[in-house]
């Protein structure tokens, strides 16, 4: 046979049972042509390890935990969550008890919001007014300050409030105080966990000496 070879033909003798090596082939001892095998490429990796979820963020930009509930909760900003306010938000057979009065000031302290009492018809020497929040048992711990208002209209600035804050569901007394005007009495952290109604009541003559609760705030 006759092969080409750089432009140059050369005649090959071969035997009967001769093999012939060729370009793409691999000649062994015995003279046995084998194929040369094919390159195979690598496996590409079918599996894929999923992306860590993005923590997610509350649309009101505070944290909360389970059940939506919101982890703090300023109760004098107007935008309670609904149930919290479980009494009157406005003047009732003389009694007034607003729960988001602005511009509350006491001795020396001035808040931007916070709950106002006061009594407008027929007051006697000793009246009462009442803030009842429903907690549920959802929140463990209170800030506020309390006092008596600086706009209060009585010539005796040496009357006195008292406040008392009261666990209804069991009737037990949380905290008592004896306010005096021109003096703020500030509680921060204070264990309210496992109250259901909490009870905030203004007693004395509220007629011309108005209670305050500055910026109330309210924590899981």
């Amino acid at each position: 046979m006759t092969a080409a070879c750089g432009g140059t033909n050369i005649t090959l003798e071969a035997g009967r049972d001769a093999k012939v090596c060729t370009n793409n082939s691999v000649c062994t001892e015995d003279s046995k042509e084998t194929e040369e095998p094919e390159p195979t490429a690598e496996p590409f990796p079918t599996e894929i390890e999923p992306a860590e979820p993005a923590p997610s963020v509350s649309p009101s930009g505070d944290d909360e935990e389970g059940e939506g509930i919101p982890v703090s909760v300023q109760l004098s900003s107007g935008h309670l969550p609904e149930g919290l306010k479980d009494s009157p938000d406005s003047c009732s057979m003389g009694m007034c008890t607003w729960w988001n009065r602005e511009d509350i000031v006491m001795g020396n302290d001035t808040f931007d919001t916070g709950f106002y009492v006061k009594c407008q018809l027929l007051c006697r020497d000793s009246e009462r007014g009442i803030f009842e929040v429903k907690l549920a048992g959802k929140y463990s711990s209170l800030d506020a300050t309390f006092g008596i208002s600086a706009d209060s209209t009585s010539d005796d600035k040496t009357e006195t409030l008292k406040v008392t804050m009261t666990n209804q569901g069991t009737g037990k007394i949380l905290y008592s105080k004896t306010l005096e005007y021109g003096k703020s009495y500030p509680i921060k952290g204070f264990d309210i966990s496992g109250v259901g109604l909490l009870q905030i009541t203004f007693e004395g003559p509220l007629g011309g000496t108005r209670g305050a609760v500055g910026a109330p705030v309210i924590h899981k």
